[in-house]
């Protein structure tokens, strides 16, 4: 996806992608190669966001917002930053 974030084309589609393929298995859309490049056809040139959006349909960790567990060193959601601790890393 190098194609679509770093060089922002919208229209970069991953149709070997395991993520991909198992999101358009788990939505009852044909997953072989040949048939989601026919369909992805259609979402031209927007593909990179259909992408987007079936990489989201998983249930990973990294589609969690909120995250279930906080992060070292950055505040939870409604925690100000100078009530968080200080980081070991910045100290002097």
């Amino acid at each position: 996806m190098i194609a679509m974030r770093a060089l922002g084309d919208p229209d970069a589609f991953p149709v070997t992608d395991l993520g991909v393929r198992r999101a358009t298995d788990d939505l009852g859309v044909a997953s072989s190669a040949t048939a989601l490049s026919r369909r992805a056809d259609r979402w031209r040139p927007w593909r990179a966001y259909a992408t987007q959006y079936l990489w989201s349909t998983h249930d990973h960790p990294i589609n969690q917002w909120p995250p279930n567990q906080p992060t070292p060193g950055r505040p939870t959601p409604g925690q100000e930053p100078s009530d968080r601790e200080p980081s070991k890393e910045h100290r002097p």
